[in-house]
């Protein structure tokens, strides 16, 4: 009976060695296995976020050439609005100034079968000037609106390929 309890004993030792042996190289090989597929996933996310980060560079450097050439548009634009006010206040110089005091205004409005209106041509220098002045300043923000709109465009239109297709979900 001495026999079947050493018998019994090692074999309860044995098994518990094997139990022993079998959890531990099942917990190594189960570690390296979870450590292995979050290592495979970490460069995953890597990758994706080192495109990101190549597709933002790309967007970013399209968007401040194409706000660039937007801006030497804009600023030939003012040029070409002060150059244009600038000759036109010039050709003004031969007109007559207006008469001090008033005098040749009419003291009420009363109808009359001539024509009751002047064209551009009949305004005295000062009125003119300030005129073309006006002009020139519409002009000029005109010129910004565009160039406004034309900046808000373009990042929209980069902001909407940047952004990723809806999923199918």
């Amino acid at each position: 009976m001495k026999a079947v309890l050493v018998w019994a004993a090692v074999t309860a030792l044995a098994c518990a060695v094997v139990a022993a042996l079998a959890y531990r190289t099942g917990h190594t090989s189960g570690a390296a296995g979870v450590t292995a597929e979050w290592m495979a996933e970490r460069a995953e996310t890597a990758r994706a976020t080192l495109k990101a980060l190549e597709r933002r560079i790309e967007a970013e450097t399209k968007l401040q050439e194409t706000i660039d050439a937007d801006r030497k548009t804009y600023r030939a634009r003012l040029a070409a609005v002060a150059a244009d006010r600038d000759r036109l206040a010039d050709s003004l110089r031969h007109r007559p100034e207006r008469p001090a005091g008033g005098a040749d205004l009419p003291r009420a409005a009363a109808a009359a079968p001539g024509p009751a209106a002047c064209t551009g041509a009949d305004l005295y220098r000062d009125d003119a000037q300030f005129l073309v002045r006006l002009a020139a300043d519409a002009d000029q923000l005109r010129a910004a609106v565009w160039h406004c709109q034309a900046a808000y465009d373009a990042v929209r239109a980069q902001l909407l390929q940047l952004q990723p297709p809806p999923s199918a979900d």
